[in-house]
């Protein structure tokens, strides 16, 4: 049924988009065009739009919040659309299966969603996280332009886009109000309010789930006979596997800080709860006299 209905919207939007194209690669070109059209279209035309609703709000900072919510909508989408092939079909027992036509379209938008965001750090270059940020989607593009060239592997990839982006919508929140948290009162209330279900859910995904839903498909990977039988190339195995060492290894640094980060502040909150409710030292409670001396 999902096929299916995959199939009427790859077609859809092939023919909306003055497509005419046919073969294995429909899909994909369905998915890259769609996803440029639609991601592409937010980045740009988002900041615009949320200056003149937000006053005051920096370009920079427009631009910011426009990718954000660019890469919350991106990621609905493909986590909607991933569940139900993924339901079907086991990765880790096919990791390398033949892509479907619907399968190629979702990972043609995410390469679109990775383009798109590359561009971004590009554009408005920041340094510091944003050079590690820009080596990791050089991989991802590697990775799912490999998939796409080869029209195998759309299962296992999509369980890493499933795993890397069901967090992300939550996560861009909190992007956000950290971003706009010193000028604006409300963003840091949603910037506080989002903090402990941000670090929880990072961290249940991707120090506990992630770690062990991709270790097994490295297995299932190295295991699978099309390398073997020359199906696929082994760089192209050594190129999956690295991408996916290098994107959980950067996973567990950054759940590693997050939660650190946490617990930092909670015993900061403690602290100043402490000093307003203990009555020796305490700013609830008045001074007591100092001793007179003899």
């Amino acid at each position: 049924m999902e096929d299916e209905t995959g199939r009427a919207l790859v077609g859809h939007a092939v023919g909306q988009l003055g497509g005419g194209w046919a073969g294995p690669a429909e899909g994909a070109r369905g998915g890259l065009a769609v996803g440029l059209a639609l991601l592409g279209g937010l980045s740009v035309g988002l900041p615009g739009v949320m200056r003149r609703a937000v006053p005051g709000l920096g370009r920079a900072d427009a631009f910011y919040c426009a990718n954000c919510a660019m890469a919350i909508v991106q990621a609905f989408c493909v986590c909607v659309w991933i569940w139900a092939p993924l339901r079907a079909t086991s990765p880790w027992r096919h990791p390398t299966a033949v892509n479907t036509e619907w399968e190629e379209f979702i990972v043609g938008f995410q390469l679109a969603f990775t383009a798109v965001d590359l561009a971004y750090l590009l554009a408005w270059w920041e340094g510091g996280a944003y050079k590690l940020f820009v080596v990791h989607h050089a991989f991802v593009l590697t990775y799912e332009a490999t998939v796409l060239l080869y029209h195998r592997g759309a299962l296992n990839v999509m369980m890493i886009i499933w795993l890397g982006e069901v967090s992300s919508p939550v996560q861009n929140v909190w992007f956000i109000a950290r971003r706009l948290s010193k000028q604006f009162p409300a963003a840091m209330a949603v910037y506080e309010a989002t903090s402990p279900l941000y670090t929880v859910t990072y961290f249940l995904v991707r120090s506990l789930a992630s770690p062990v839903a991709l270790l097994a498909l490295c297995w299932a990977l190295v295991r699978d006979p099309a390398f073997r039988d020359g199906t696929l190339p082994y760089w192209v195995l050594v190129l999956w596997l690295s991408a996916m060492g290098m994107g959980l290894y950067g996973s567990q640094l950054w759940s590693r800080k997050l939660v650190l980060g946490y617990f930092k502040k909670r015993r900061k909150q403690q602290n100043q709860k402490r000093k307003l409710s203990d009555p020796d030292i305490g700013l609830s409670s008045p001074k007591s006299p100092k001793p007179r001396g003899d």
